[in-house]
């Protein structure tokens, strides 16, 4: 996915950027990755002598790294994309066959009012409009989404899922009937919950299911032109946890196309899927793991020891793993450089705004073995004195 996009109207004059890898050793390269409102700018290298920048401590003091050349490249605007969320890149739809589609999925809200759309769980295609969405709208109400080609259905309740306590969906749709099943939980010492809810409704059109069907948890993907080609981006962010994911392909041979167990390879950045059918999913911007979910009955304190009981995952609107800048120039440090804290200056070279729009990046040089060994300071000699009698 492109991060290089048009410098937004009306956005106030920036130079932002950081270092990849951010700490390294003498003699290595290192990228540098910028976003900057300004056509063009100017960089050099610097090691930090003296950092500190507070009210009654001592001026910053550096020292210019000679050895690394300074230089120009032209400025671009790049966007980092946050959100957490996870992609299955295809959950193997068959319109030929598969009339209908279905979505099990246990929620627990953390920020039901977040000020926009938050999805659970989405395929929905916003250019082809095919697909199915479920989540919450503005308010914090459960709303669907369909798909029917011509146009986008959205079927609004009036259910309210309650923050931080877990809620049961199961959202089936063929051809132009929709049923949803809606069961709040009571789990451990919990008061009991709200009365399930069954709604039964007929479409304005039926479903059309799409091609290649992407999955999205906790987002979806919205369509925004940029520079004149149509991109297709993740938004409605859900803030929240997920836990015990199910999707169903329904019509004459209805089978389950994917079945998530979050507690498997929590270590890592993939979802497992339990069906047989291999479609693994993969997370993005690190959402947490090992979160108690709703098997947690507090005998273990350790994922480790117990992880069923740590099977959901909770996803943030303001998640960030790695930016996925485009690299705009790189610097090799010199092979005899002293290890500390460097700085790599970024300034705008146009005189307005004045004064010039500026960034630091820092990264760090780690001492080798060699470096230790010479810049190991002497232990005192033991001072001569009068013995004691």
């Amino acid at each position: 996915m492109s991060t290089v996009y048009p410098v937004p109207e009306n956005y106030p004059s920036e130079i932002i950027g950081y270092a990849q890898p951010w700490i390294v050793d003498p003699g290595d390269s290192i990228d540098i990755k910028v976003s900057s409102t300004e056509p063009e700018i100017k960089h050099r290298t610097f090691r930090v002598l003296q950092g500190t920048q507070c009210e009654d401590g001592p001026e910053p003091q550096y020292e210019e790294i000679t050895a690394v050349p300074h230089g120009r490249c032209p400025g671009r605007f790049q966007l980092a994309h946050q959100g957490s969320y996870a992609v299955v890149s295809d959950i193997g739809l068959d319109e030929a066959v598969d009339k209908g589609l279905g979505f099990s999925v246990c929620v627990q809200p953390w920020m039901n009012q977040a000020g926009h759309h938050q999805a659970f769980i989405s395929n929905l295609n916003p250019s082809s409009k095919t697909g199915l969405w479920i989540g919450l709208d503005e308010l914090g109400h459960i709303i669907v989404q369909v798909g029917q080609e011509a146009k986008i259905q959205t079927i609004t309740t009036d259910f309210v899922p309650s923050e931080r306590r877990w809620t049961k969906l199961e959202l089936n749709v063929q051809a132009e009937e929709l049923q949803l099943d809606i069961r709040p939980l009571a789990l451990g010492l919990e008061p009991p919950a709200s009365n399930p809810i069954v709604l039964n409704l007929s479409l304005d059109a039926p479903i059309r299911l799409g091609h290649a069907s992407e999955l999205l948890l906790a987002a979806s993907r919205t369509s925004k032109t940029i520079n004149g080609a149509s991109r297709l981006l993740a938004s409605s962010h859900f803030n929240g946890r997920l836990e015990s994911v199910m999707i169903t392909a329904i019509g004459e041979a209805s089978q389950t196309l994917a079945s998530y167990d979050f507690s498997i390879g929590i270590a890592t950045d993939k979802i497992t899927d339990t069906s047989g059918s291999n479609r693994t999913g993969r997370l993005i911007n690190a959402p947490s793991r090992a979160v108690k979910g709703m098997l947690w009955d507090g005998s273990a304190t350790d994922w480790t020891r117990d992880a069923r009981g740590y099977g959901a995952i909770h996803f943030h609107e303001d998640d960030l793993d790695d930016a996925e800048w485009q690299t705009d120039f790189s610097i090799t440090m010199p092979s005899d450089a002293r290890s500390g804290v460097y700085v790599v200056h970024l300034e705008s070279v146009s005189v307005a705004p004045s004064p010039p729009v500026s960034d630091q990046v820092v990264f760090f040089v780690r001492p080798t073995a060699q470096s230790k060994k010479s810049e190991k300071a002497a232990l005192p000699r033991a001072r001569r004195g009068a013995r004691r009698h």
